[in-house]
């Protein structure tokens, strides 16, 4: 959420001891700047790719997460950019040609994850969490709402991965939903 800075998987010593810091993902999307936002993530990538290469890390990130965020009760809003579903496509193309992109187009510089693919931002609420958690939405707020960041995602930004929801979507777990994974999403 913060860079590679305190991020689970990281292995600092006394070589590579520190990374940056970077304001949370919804501070992020406040600036409304997205040149600034590739460009922030492309620093985090280089910074990725170094921790790589000394085989401090992996290459492959979960991040970003582009979900649309509508009840603070329910947890984890600070990752995401926030409810509107246009500045989340926007956020999403910034944020991963920034971070995959680098001088030699030929080469990923570090692995993006869009997540979590779809209609996901519960994380315990109520007495539910999120493995058991029904997202009970319409078609056209599927549609018109939490499919365009993805669809940017995948279709303009080239993401390499996808990370699938953790919560079913009108009773269908989101990793085994064959409309959502493979008609939709391939």
């Amino acid at each position: 959420m913060h860079g590679l800075a305190f991020s689970p998987g990281i292995n600092f010593n006394a070589e590579l001891f520190n990374a940056a810091s970077f304001p949370m993902n919804l501070n992020l999307g406040a600036t409304f700047n997205m040149t600034l936002i590739s460009q922030l993530t492309g620093a985090i990538a280089t910074e990725a790719r170094a921790f790589s290469n000394a085989g401090h890390t992996s290459v492959n990130f979960f991040t970003p997460n582009i979900n649309i965020f509508r009840d603070p009760r329910w947890g984890r809003g600070q990752e995401t950019i926030g409810e509107d579903f246009f500045l989340a496509e926007q956020y999403a193309y910034a944020y991963v040609t920034g971070f995959q992109v680098g001088d030699d187009k030929r080469y990923i510089k570090a692995v993006a994850s869009c997540k979590h693919y779809i209609a996901y931002d519960l994380e315990r609420w109520n007495g539910t969490d999120r493995f058991h958690f029904n997202a009970t939405i319409s078609d056209q707020d599927i549609v018109e709402t939490h499919l365009p960041p993805f669809e940017k995602c995948v279709r303009d930004a080239h993401v390499a991965s996808i990370m699938c929801s953790l919560n079913a979507i009108n009773g269908i777990p989101a990793c085994a939903d064959q409309f959502f994974l493979q008609t939709i999403l391939r």
